[in-house]
């Protein structure tokens, strides 16, 4: 069997793409303990743990391959695609540890130019208009036009001071670009992780009575501090609340996406979806999510993992049943770089892929050798060919 095929394999194998006749193959290919050796060596070569593992235990491996055999075919079943490698998945889980694409021994595509992203600033504008620019590098007091301080923002976190009530409300507005992530603690105790390309407006102190409403565009996880009082709403558009009383969630709502997600990850969420209809309130348990259709103004709820819509907070990006315009889409909020991809049909073709916390010329690099796609880079511009 050529090297080739058997990196292929192996490959297959630890993103659990394998068809039940390749599993077989494989097996016999590992009973030959030199064979072994050169599985070991892929792996460490092309994929790298969290954690240290220096060797694979040869009886383990044939007993989870045996397992797999057993099983029915479809098992490893995986959407068809034209390629057997070119669209396998790149998350990787080998006998229940996850390992996450680290660095590869391959070629680099030829590129006129080195991908330099752009650096921006996150941004906080004040109630009077004045905009202060945030250093995640420095600690700085923020103060009001009275020169009043009102929070303290140390490396990458802002956290405004302590108040039960203002009589007046005052808006800030916070700006996360693309390539940035921010922490942010509201005068009531609330915490939120906001990711890459999110605006979120709020008060400096909220009202005695009512409602604590805040605006969101983009993404944020919300650990929202209980108050029965008043509950905490999260508008993510003219006809989407999310109201909570005191509970973990996470929203996504970019303008530019067909659908606006609400996961909840603790205590009870409901969503209040204003339509023609008047308004329509679907309630989430811990586990669900809610999708919202911007065009038909429509919810549906579904079970998810929850891990996967929170990892980004870890640094890791997971993608799952997404097309590949999508998966470049969040390439580009994370990396702060434009992208276009000249090939239609491959846009649409659906991955699942998962990455660790590394540079985008090694995920781009990744796609070029595993699923022979090819990319060029001009004037700081990606392009997908």
């Amino acid at each position: 069997m050529s090297k080739k095929k058997v990196d292929i394999l192996i490959a297959k194998y630890v993103s659990r793409q394998l068809t039940a006749k390749e599993i077989k193959v494989l097996l016999n290919y590992l009973y030959d303990p030199d064979h072994l050796a050169t599985f070991n060596e892929f792996v460490k070569i092309n994929y790298a743990a969290d954690f240290i593992m220096t060797n694979y235990d040869s009886n383990k491996i044939k007993e989870e391959l045996l397992k797999q055999i057993r099983q029915d075919k479809s098992i490893f079943y995986r959407k068809r695609f034209r390629s057997i490698i070119k669209y396998a998945a790149i998350a990787i889980f080998f006998l229940g540890i996850g390992f996450y694409y680290k660095t590869s021994t391959v070629r680099e595509p030829d590129t006129d130019l080195v991908l330099i992203p752009s650096e921006e600033f996150i941004t906080l504008k004040l109630g009077n208009g004045m905009v202060e620019v945030l250093n995640t590098q420095k600690s700085k007091q923020l103060k009001d036009s009275k020169g009043i301080v009102f929070g303290n923002q140390k490396n990458q976190q802002l956290t405004y001071k302590t108040s039960s009530t203002n009589d007046e409300l005052v808006y800030n507005t916070l700006n996360i670009p693309y390539g940035k992530q921010f922490k942010l603690q509201l005068s009531d105790g609330t915490k939120i992780n906001l990711n890459s390309g999110t605006t979120l407006r709020y008060p400096v102190s909220f009202s005695k009575e009512g409602s604590r409403k805040v605006f969101l565009i983009g993404e944020a996880y919300f650990d929202v501090a209980e108050d029965k009082s008043r509950p905490f709403i999260v508008n993510s558009s003219n006809n989407l609340d999310t109201k909570v009383l005191g509970t973990e969630f996470n929203i996504t709502a970019y303008e530019e996406d067909n659908f606006f997600n609400v996961l909840l990850v603790e205590g009870a969420v409901s969503l209040i979806n204003k339509n023609d209809s008047g308004e329509i309130s679907t309630d989430l348990v811990p586990g669900q999510m809610g999708s919202y259709q911007v065009s038909s103004k429509k919810i549906k709820v579904k079970e998810v993992n929850v891990g996967l819509y929170t990892s980004w907070m870890d640094g890791l990006m997971i993608f799952r049943d997404m097309t590949f315009d999508d998966i470049l889409i969040k390439l580009e909020r994370r990396y702060n770089i434009e992208i276009e991809n000249t090939n239609k049909d491959l846009g649409k073709e659906v991955f699942n892929a998962s990455f660790n916390n590394i540079g985008i010329e090694e995920i781009l690099s990744f796609f070029n050798a595993t699923h022979e796609i090819e990319y060029t880079i001009k004037k700081n511009k990606i392009y997908i060919n």
